[in-house]
């Protein structure tokens, strides 16, 4: 457990050249009076929608399609619902095609011709430097916009789609994207400080992107997917390659807590030295401000508070 005097030295100055980044970069523009209705972006992925609420402004209507509480992979709405929902947005932002079964269905609407409005996906978030990764051969579509590259790829295509759609609120929307990058890049370089020292292990795949992006290399990613059972024989290959130090630090998340929420007993048992980063709710700032706080002077820790 970190003590909040120790690591208050590491996170107070990084909340500190933030602030400065932000202040001096999001300057408010008022928005056109040629834009006379707020603009709806509609979303398939809670971290998305955190996303772009954080820097697209409260001039834009960002609302995710899927309730709280309701889980993405098995949501699925009555078609009318659906589409009462793609009426009413201007653009939808998703992490499809191929991860959540609402997006392939809103894709599958629109190539039937149910409507005709932009939607961006993987291919369009590929076109501004997205790199899918995988884990044991199988493509990971989690936490994508948990990471640096990941958050740049979606905010530049959903920015210079809405920039076509509505050029007066352009450069609002780009000033709101350029700091929130530069922020994300300073929060990002400390990271990479923070955790540089320590062979790294993931529980599950979630923070893949956010980590790879630190061009620190994963020793380990043991489960496929968050919502993964875990086996005996994971709970095995966890503690063994820590004893035989294949990694010394292992990062869990919230997100794996709610599928798996004893494994931290396992982990504290067994003297594993892990810490957890809470993502539900988060942007990648705050993510990237939790892994900051990561430091090898802490040599006991469990965990980041």
């Amino acid at each position: 457990m970190l003590h909040r005097s120790k690591y208050k030295r590491i996170y107070l100055p990084i909340m500190l050249t933030l602030l400065v980044i932000v202040v001096s970069l999001m300057i408010p523009l008022s928005m056109s009076q040629e834009t006379t209705k707020r603009i709806h972006v509609m979303v398939t992925q809670p971290s998305i929608a955190n996303l772009l609420k954080n820097v697209l402004g409260e001039d834009i209507v960002v609302e995710c399609l899927i309730p709280p509480g309701a889980d993405p992979h098995e949501y699925e709405p009555s078609l009318s619902e659906l589409l009462k929902n793609i009426e009413e947005a201007d653009i939808i932002v998703t992490s499809g095609p191929g991860h959540l079964a609402i997006e392939d269905r809103i894709i599958e609407l629109k190539s039937q011709g149910y409507f005709n409005k932009p939607v961006l996906t993987i291919n369009d978030y590929k076109n501004y430097g997205l790199k899918i990764l995988k884990v044991h051969g199988k493509e990971n579509y989690h936490g994508i916009a948990f990471s640096y590259n990941g958050s740049r790829a979606i905010l530049m295509a959903t920015v210079d789609t809405l920039s076509t759609l509505f050029p007066s609120i352009e450069e609002k929307l780009r000033w709101q994207t350029v700091g929130y990058l530069k922020a994300l890049y300073v929060l990002s370089e400390t990271a990479r400080n923070s955790l540089g020292n320590y062979r790294i292990a993931l529980y599950s795949p979630v923070l893949q992107y956010a980590i790879s992006d630190l061009n620190i290399t994963i020793q380990k990613i043991f489960l496929d997917d968050p919502d993964q059972q875990i086996t005996q024989k994971i709970l095995e290959n966890i503690k063994e390659d820590y004893t035989e130090k294949v990694y010394d630090l292992l990062i869990i998340t919230d997100v794996d807590l709610k599928k798996n929420p004893k494994i931290e007993d396992f982990l504290q048992l067994n003297g594993i030295r892990y810490v957890k980063i809470n993502v539900l709710g988060k942007t990648s700032l705050e993510i990237y401000a939790e892994l900051s706080r990561i430091s090898s002077t802490y040599e006991n820790c469990f965990e980041v508070v």
